[in-house]
């Protein structure tokens, strides 16, 4: 995961190819795609997202 200029963040996974998991993928747009990533990954985003967002 990387953090971009613009505020956003780039998502580095594996292409998802299995058609049962992308079944499921709704309103991907044609200049989009999907990846799988690790729970890990998205429990160091909550964490990087709440120690710099918190509200206090």
């Amino acid at each position: 995961m990387y953090a971009t200029d613009r505020g956003t963040y780039v998502v580095q996974g594996k292409r998802v190819i299995d058609d049962t998991a992308l079944a499921d993928v709704r309103d991907l747009a044609d200049d989009e795609t999907v990846v799988e990533i690790e729970p890990s990954l998205v429990r160091h985003l909550i964490e990087h997202y709440s120690d710099h967002h918190a509200k206090g």
